[in-house]
């Protein structure tokens, strides 16, 4: 779904301890694989207009990806100004993760 929601933005982000697990997890070399087909997912999503979102790379993620991965490397690439906020929101079509009809982020892809 494609329709633009208006939502607040996050702030300043989460608190210090999921962050620190954050960054563990994103630097973790066991998940190396995984957060590399991430990327690839992510950048092969990218839409003309430079946005993409996770409804447009969740279908692109190979299977064996370590699921809690994706949303570090993603965290991980926000940080690092690869991925930036647009402000812009759609409506999640992830049935399996059970996240259909919640808010999705719209980013720009800055690499």
């Amino acid at each position: 779904m494609t329709a633009q929601l208006d939502f607040w933005s996050y702030g300043a982000g989460v608190d210090p301890a999921t962050q620190a697990l954050l960054d563990l997890m994103s630097g973790d070399p066991i998940h190396a694989r995984d957060r590399e087909a991430v990327i690839d997912a992510i950048r092969a999503a990218v839409r003309s207009d430079g946005t993409v979102c996770g409804n447009d790379w969740r279908g692109l993620i190979p299977a064996w990806v370590y699921p809690r991965v994706i949303g570090a490397t993603v965290n991980a690439l926000g940080k690092a100004g690869v991925l930036q906020a647009t402000g812009e929101w759609r409506i999640s079509d992830d049935l399996a993760g059970r996240n259909s009809g919640k808010p999705v982020r719209v980013y720009r892809w800055c690499a």
